[in-house]
């Protein structure tokens, strides 16, 4: 599994807004699932631990991906691999991409969260260090999912 991010359109072969059958044909069954009612809408996640990803499905919008996320290393965004990488590296690293900001309101103690708003990343810091890249879909002014076309950009 390609582990390729392109922001605002997803990871690999796998697309933001894919509905549950174009995942299993792309990646098979997930490793377990779990389902949280998150703000009165259930939100499903599958998790690939072979692959270092998970997906997550919202109801809110007819059960598409609405985010990805991967913790394996060979994560690429851009010419950058983050995980494992500083705040301060990735932020020079991933300037292509805008300004990787601190997200203060999702950051705790132990867990810095800094997002790239214009590609809709996020990167998750524990101790310093980036233990996940998430990929999110967009939404416009309106609160309105914009979902990617369905080929794979070059």
């Amino acid at each position: 599994m390609q582990h390729v991010i392109r922001p605002r359109w997803g990871m690999g072969a796998l697309r933001l807004g894919m509905t549950r059958p174009e995942v299993l044909r792309v990646v098979g069954e997930p490793d377990h699932i779990e389902e949280d009612d998150e703000a009165g809408a259930m939100r499903v996640g599958w998790h690939y631990d072979r692959f270092e990803f998970s997906l997550y499905f919202d109801e809110d919008c007819d059960d598409r991906v609405t985010l990805i996320i991967t913790e394996s290393a060979s994560a690429q965004l851009g010419s950058a691999f983050p995980i494992g990488m500083r705040a301060d590296e990735a932020v020079r690293a991933l300037n292509e991409f805008g300004d990787l900001a601190r997200d203060d309101e999702v950051s705790n103690e132990s867990l810095d969260f800094y997002s790239l708003p214009d590609a809709s990343v996020g990167l998750l810091f524990a101790d310093g260090v980036c233990e996940s890249v998430d990929i999110a879909a967009y939404k416009d002014e309106d609160g309105e999912y914009v979902w990617p076309e369905a080929d794979r950009p070059a």
